[in-house]
């Protein structure tokens, strides 16, 4: 009896050192495989990434260029009979464009049609403009020019009666004076009516102006 009781425990070891091998084995494995999975998928990832990289451009050699004859081809004018549509920012120099804009109040009157993208030439008429101020400034000097003639003919008078010892030398001084005055008030009406645009040759009592023209101060497009 104790010799089978001895039998029968030596089987059991042996039983659980075998289960317990075999467990450690299949473990193992376990992990071997996993990592033998993880680096084919990294080796895959890579060849793919590789494939994508190459799909995304043509390289070709010199002698392929020459084979198939590939040139290059320069920049050409053509004519479009059509019009070409698109979209975006028009930059210009400084010196490229210009901006109008009146030289006085006043109520505009009058306008041409202009429509975005017309030619116009430099000093085409654009827009009239209103302003009673502009007679008044054509009247004063309509009168500051009367009286300056009416005070040079007076200086001369003066002088005359001088010469002949039968004048004053001061009334002669101040009629200088007055015609040094208005010669200054003539030339600054002037001046204001050539900025207006209005011309003083052409002035008179009978063709005052009561508008001024804005005309473009440069040719170009609108």
């Amino acid at each position: 009896m104790k010799h089978q009781t001895y039998i029968t425990i030596i089987i059991l070891l042996a039983m659980v050192t075998l289960f317990s091998a075999c467990k450690n084995e299949h473990r193992e494995g376990d992990g071997h495989n996993q990592g033998r999975e993880e680096t084919h998928t990294e080796k895959s990832n890579d060849l793919h990434g590789e494939d994508e990289h190459e799909e995304g451009g043509l390289h070709l050699t010199p002698s392929q260029i020459k084979t198939t004859g590939l040139t290059f081809g320069d920049f050409s004018h053509i004519k479009v009979n059509d019009f070409v549509k698109a979209t975006g920012t028009l930059g210009l120099p400084p010196n490229a464009y210009s901006s109008v804009s009146t030289k006085a109040d006043g109520i505009i009157k009058a306008t041409k049609k202009f429509v975005e993208g017309n030619y116009v030439e430099k000093g085409s008429f654009i827009a009239s403009l209103e302003n009673p101020d502009f007679i008044i400034i054509q009247q004063k000097y309509l009168e500051a020019k009367a009286q300056l003639e009416l005070k040079r003919l007076d200086v001369k008078r003066q002088q005359v009666l001088v010469e002949s010892n039968a004048g004053v030398v001061k009334n002669l001084q101040a009629a200088q004076a007055e015609v040094a005055v208005l010669e200054a008030k003539t030339k600054g009406l002037a001046k204001q009516l050539s900025f207006l645009g209005i011309g003083t040759s052409n002035v008179s009592p009978d063709n005052i102006r009561q508008q001024i023209t804005v005309t473009a101060p440069m040719s170009g497009y609108i």
